[in-house]
């Protein structure tokens, strides 16, 4: 049964971000998934994963989203159709790099049941872009880094934890990625881009020639649509992968 503990949760991740199958047909789905297993009970025959699995994958009229439809929506501008699952499938990346020596809690709640570590935008989804991010984006055309903005702000690519979303903010790009705090003990705690989180370390190449380098966020020497998009088609790929039905 380990392959239904796995592939099982990966079908509402799914139906989550696709709305596929809608919501009202959930009850009829589970139903008739518990008449088939009734029966095969009464058959003495064993409840496998694949049969599960197989009935959601296969269902007559309410099949789940293809792999074309789920990858469409996890490219595109997913924070802002649906910020919980935009969090909850950057948590999940992050945490399919972990290990014994790698353990980040990006679940944990302050006092006040907040999440402490919270979406972060990259390229700032601020209205009044500051000229540095115009520079960088636009060539310093204010009107086009607004329409770049409004198109990719919010996809995967340009997002990532943190737990000091306020400190941040807006700032240029390498301030942003470089950012830290000294200790009491006067020891420098980045905090960052180049905070050691996995997600900050995901590589990708910036360009589609075969012989650039791979950089990742925290790695970056500018942070342009071109970094966005490859980004985002790193992260989507993995997600791929990680959320197979």
């Amino acid at each position: 049964m380990w392959i239904l503990v796995q592939r099982f949760p990966n079908y509402f991740i799914r139906r989550n971000i696709t709305d596929q199958p809608g919501t009202n047909r959930l009850d009829s789905i589970f139903s008739g998934l518990i008449d088939v297993c009734q029966k095969e009970v009464k058959a003495k025959r064993p409840i496998s994963a694949n049969l599960v699995i197989g009935l959601f994958k296969k269902h007559k009229t309410d099949k789940p989203a293809d792999d074309n439809t789920f990858r469409d929506n996890l490219q595109d501008e997913l924070w802002w159709y649906n910020d919980g699952m935009a969090r909850y499938v950057l948590c999940r990346l992050d945490e399919s790099f972990r290990s014994r020596e790698y353990v980040t809690d990006l679940w944990k709640r302050d006092e006040k049941g907040r999440y402490i570590w919270t979406v972060e935008h990259v390229l700032p989804q601020t209205e009044n872009l500051r000229k540095e991010w115009i520079a960088m984006i636009a060539g310093g055309d204010a009107a086009k880094a607004r329409d770049l903005q409004e198109e990719w702000v919010h996809c995967l690519g340009n997002l990532t934890l943190s737990g000091y979303n306020s400190k941040l903010s807006d700032k240029p790009f390498a301030i942003k990625q470089a950012s830290h705090e000294v200790t009491i003990a006067g020891d420098q705690l980045n905090i960052g881009y180049k905070n050691g989180l996995e997600l900050n370390k995901l590589k990708f190449k910036s360009t589609k020639s075969t012989k650039a380098k791979e950089i990742s966020l925290a790695t970056a020497k500018a942070w342009t649509i071109d970094e966005i998009k490859a980004r985002n088609d790193a992260i989507v790929n993995r997600l791929m992968k990680l959320f197979k039905l």
